[in-house]
């Protein structure tokens, strides 16, 4: 046994702990994002890590990233679990954007029509239409 004291976490170094863990878990996320690891993704978010983080440099966020590699799985679980699909990063870009830009138009399309459906219970026939960017909206 020691004779050295315990050393015990006051409260707010607890609060620390568990902001630094989150901060962690949301840097992960990002990512895996831009690594496109679906699997990695979809781990990260069952641990608690925030679908609507974004980086601090440029702003993106997991949702645009996984946009832009046309990630159907990874696009689907970040907005099931609250990604924000209409977020700007630092140049007002939004998921749409990213997706657009990279040629993902497909998946432009279903980040639209999964908020719209979510958000107002639109028709799958209306659904069928081509709605654009973000900004188009």
């Amino acid at each position: 046994m020691s004779n050295l004291p315990e050393k015990k976490l006051k409260v707010g170094d607890e609060a620390e702990i568990e902001a630094a863990e989150q901060q962690k878990l949301d840097q992960e996320l990002l990512d895996a994002a831009l690594a496109n690891e679906t699997d990695k993704i979809l781990d990260l978010i069952s641990r608690g890590a925030d679908v609507t983080h974004q980086a601090e440099e440029k702003g993106d966020s997991a949702l645009m990233r996984v946009a832009a590699h046309g990630n159907v799985k990874a696009i689907s679980a970040l907005l099931k679990a609250g990604a924000v699909w209409n977020a700007l990063d630092r140049q007002h870009k939004c998921a749409g954007d990213y997706a657009t830009d990279a040629g993902q138009q497909v998946n432009n399309k279903l980040i639209n029509i999964k908020h719209r459906n979510k958000q107002t219970n639109i028709t799958l026939e209306s659904n069928r239409q081509d709605i654009g960017t973000c900004r188009d909206l």
